[in-house]
């Protein structure tokens, strides 16, 4: 192989593990958003656990 055909051999290579990286960042960005909706979800259930509270409290 050339000296040409070994730097753009490199160069697909690189540009491979790019893409890979902006892949691993939208896996995170996806499991960051899917935590968000967890703690959301945590959040309304913290939130109802209130109600039940002053519900027996009134009671």
């Amino acid at each position: 192989m050339n000296l040409f055909g070994q730097q753009q051999a490199e160069l697909q290579q690189a540009e491979l593990q790019q893409a890979e990286l902006q892949q691993a960042e939208l896996q995170q960005a996806e499991l960051q958003q899917a935590g968000l909706q967890q703690a959301g979800l945590q959040q309304a259930g913290l939130q109802q656990a209130g109600l039940q509270q002053a519900g027996l409290q009134q009671a």
